[in-house]
């Protein structure tokens, strides 16, 4: 499994899990009990985005998520990716 690219400037929130073929750009945030998980596809955060209290990313195999720069989500959601990401 690859491990996660995590910028320097990105803050991770004590009892947040990133794992896997993940990338977090600069300035973003990862908050408390969020869980980012890259074990079955890449998942690219853009810079200065925010994945707030007890979300989930997640991908299914063939496919990648990318929020893009300056995104945010809602705390508690759900944030799956079952269709092929545009080119």
């Amino acid at each position: 499994m690859k491990k996660p690219q995590i910028h320097p400037d990105t803050f991770i929130a004590p009892g947040a899990a990133v794992y896997g073929d993940v990338t977090i750009g600069k300035d973003c945030s990862i908050w408390f009990h969020a869980t980012v998980r890259g074990e079955r596809a890449g998942i690219q955060i853009g810079e200065g985005s925010n994945i707030q209290d007890n979300c989930v990313v997640h991908v299914d195999p063939q496919t990648q998520h990318h929020p893009g720069d300056d995104g945010r989500s809602h705390t508690r959601c759900f944030l799956p990716r079952r269709t092929p990401a545009p080119l």
